[in-house]
């Protein structure tokens, strides 16, 4: 995979594909001309697509020449119109791959001198294993290394299985981080204001083993960090935190695991208890709003560099005891 977001892939880069030599593997793949109109070709072109979503995603490059694998020339695309072949591929996939693939993106990628390259970029999919049908057989496929193979039996079976349990098994790494910081089950904590927690994780978090170097350089920073910046290096990953000028309680923190996913929390409200007989818990939308959006964009451009590129599940929890009479949006 092309380690740059799709809209951001330019000629050099296709350049150096070849330049730098780069090869096929588990997550990238190179083909000289688009698929024909046989029902061959269909298939193959199908298969490619759905052996990348059924596994951790990728890029498939149409317009490049590979020698073992190896790119070894950009030959460029000769088409009379680019929509309209993008249609016809669309066609392919809308009628012979069943459910259906969110999240494709297509991009030609022109270049100054010769025909245009075509990137399609397949996410892991959330709702795999996708089948291919064609002429009356349906075949499951899936990406190992650099090639293509029918899953047997037993790898649909596991498919089946990790694709029902996937929202759940999301969810739980979420509410362990909700229970750890409810808790303070943390180097230090947040007190008792109002907070909220965020967990964003990959949908391939359960289908790739990962052990990132994380550290204070490169793990997402806390939310609003208005005071004293602090980084903790724990078994899982690194805990950044930021903490007010007058040394109190912590104000907002970001866990960057080495398995790569990201757990924020930070507080969006406080506690007055100002010459009355009950206190009043003030919450600051904007403090919510504008760091849930901050900690997704953040977080997942933190862990794109190592390939981590969604698609995403966010959670996210709201955490202190907000009676209903006694409490106020500031």
């Amino acid at each position: 995979m092309i380690n740059k977001p799709i809209e951001a892939i330019t000629a050099d880069d296709i350049d150096a594909l070849v330049t730098d030599r780069i090869s096929e593997g588990r997550l990238f793949e190179l083909k000289r001309k688009l698929p024909g109109r046989t029902d061959s070709e269909r298939r193959e072109f199908a298969a490619d697509i759905t052996a990348f979503a059924n596994a951790q995603g990728g890029d498939i490059l149409y317009g490049i020449e590979d020698h073992g694998g190896v790119a070894s020339r950009i030959c460029g695309l000769a088409v009379d119109n680019l929509d309209t072949e993008l249609t016809r591929l669309e066609s392919i996939l809308l009628n012979c791959v069943d459910p259906r693939i969110p999240g494709l993106r297509w991009r030609w990628i022109d270049r100054s001198i010769g025909n245009p390259v075509l990137l399609l970029r397949v996410p892991a999919s959330t709702i795999a294993p996708h089948s291919v049908a064609i002429s009356d057989t349906v075949r499951f496929h899936r990406r190992h290394n650099n090639r293509r193979s029918e899953m047997d039996v037993q790898e649909l079976r596991e498919a089946f299985t990790a694709s029902d349990a996937l929202p759940a098994r999301i969810r739980g790494l979420h509410l362990e981080a909700v229970d750890m910081i409810a808790r303070g089950n943390l180097p230090t904590g947040l007190g008792d204001e109002p907070k909220a927690v965020m967990s964003l994780i990959p949908a391939t978090y359960f289908r790739e083993i990962r052990d990132i170097d994380f550290d204070r350089e490169n793990a997402l920073m806390p939310a609003r960090p208005n005071g004293q910046l602090g980084a903790i290096e724990m078994v899982e990953g690194v805990l950044m935190n930021s903490l007010p000028a007058d040394q109190g309680a912590m104000r907002s923190l970001a866990i960057t695991y080495r398995g790569g996913r990201i757990d924020t929390a930070w507080t969006v409200g406080r506690v007055v208890n100002d010459l009355r007989k009950e206190e009043v818990r003030l919450v600051w939308p904007k403090n919510f709003d504008d760091a849930l959006l901050d900690g997704v964009l953040s977080g997942a451009a933190r862990l794109h560099p190592h390939r981590i590129t969604g698609p995403w599940f966010v959670h996210v929890t709201l955490l202190g005891r907000v009676d209903k009479g006694n409490s106020q949006i500031a």
